[in-house]
Order: structure tokens, then C-alpha cells, then sequence
């Protein structure tokens, strides 16, 4: 079943295709994009959902996800991505200097799914919990990955292996509910 996957990060949707097989993903490649205007990250993954879903008349996938740091009032949350504007080692430095030795924090994830003929939208969500290592280490992920800390494993996501992050990762959290939702429903 082919799903159209509201991001043009391609980064997400490689990481979506190893989570999601066998369903076919499509990448939405150009046209408007929504304005992100919620202020949680099921909020912004609705809005993107309904958007291309509405444009398309399609099943469509949409996700919004973040770090949350805890001695940072939840900053960047909503805005991980907006904070980074496109440089994620400059944004990572930058929460870097504004952290002392307080340094826990989440990601999550909220995955959207537009379902055009029931004109809905069902949400799934994962977290995770660690922290925030004192610098940037591995070259895996994208984003955040090299500084969020899990301590269970000794390893940033920036050093887990691609299975590892889809069992630990809060997108592969989120997925695997998707997951069971369609097999649920077929």
C-alpha cells in the first residue's frame, strides 16, 4: 500500500522506509507547505496530515518531533527544527553553552495518519528519555541525534546502529503503534 509521507526531510523518510516496510513511502516533493502553527507536536503533525490530505485525497503520513530538555523548560520542543534552520552542529552547540550539569531530556514523536475516506486523522505517539552528553558524538542519525544520550546502551543516537535506533528511538516508538493499527485494521 503506497502512503505519501508529508515531509521533505530525507533524512526522516529514509529512516521511515526501514521502519515501515513493506508500504511504499512517497516523498512529497514541492507545492506549499502548512504553516506549523500548534504549539504540541500532535498538533503540527495534524496540520500537515489534514494539509496534504485534504490536497491530495490520499492516505498521508505526517509527523512532528523534537528534543525536549528539561532544564531548559522543554526548549527546543516544537521548534527543534526551526532552532536548528537548517545548521544542526551550530544548534547543538548553542544548547550546549546554555547547559550546566542538569541535563535530561526527551525526544518525541507524534505521527500523524489522514485517512481521506473516513476524513480523520489518527495519531500515534512515542518518547524516549536520556540525556544530553557534554558534546556531539557519532556520525548516525540526523538532527540532534550526535548529543542525545541514552544511558542504558553507553551511546548517543548519533553512535547507534540503524536497528538499535529503530527499536529505542521515539519515531520508532510511534511507528510500531502504527504499525499495529494497520494490522488491526486490515
Amino acid at each position: 500500500m503506497p502512503l505519501l509521507i508529508a515531509t521533505r526531510n530525507p533524512n526522516k523518510v529514509k529512516e521511515y522506509r526501514r521502519l515501515l516496510r513493506p508500504w511504499r513511502l512517497i516523498m512529497v516533493q514541492s507545492g506549499p507547505v502548512p504553516q506549523e502553527t500548534g504549539s504540541t507536536f500532535k498538533q503540527n503533525a495534524i496540520i500537515k496530515a489534514k494539509f496534504y490530505g485534504q490536497k491530495y485525497n490520499l492516505p498521508i503520513l505526517a509527523d512532528d518531533s523534537g528534543l525536549e530538555i528539561k532544564a531548559l523548560n522543554g526548549f527546543p520542543g516544537v521548534r527543534s527544527a526551526r532552532y536548528a534552520k537548517g545548521n544542526f552542529p551550530q544548534a547543538m552547540n548553542k544548547i550546549l553553552a546554555k547547559l550546566k550539569d542538569k541535563r535530561r531530556a526527551r525526544f518525541a514523536c507524534v505521527i500523524a495518519l489522514y485517512l481521506p475516506k473516513a476524513g480523520k486523522v489518527k495519531t500515534f505517539a512515542g518518547t524516549v528519555s536520556g540525556l544530553i552528553a557534554p558534546r556531539p558524538r557519532g556520525r548516525g542519525g540526523f538532527g540532534y541525534d550526535p548529543i542525545f544520550y541514552l544511558p542504558r546502551l553507553k551511546k548517543t543516537f548519533g553512535q547507534l546502529t540503524r536497528k538499535e535506533k529503530a527499536l529505542y528511538s521515539h519515531r520508532g516508538r510511534a511507528a510500531k503503534k502504527l504499525i499495529a493499527f494497520f494490522k488491526k485494521s486490515m
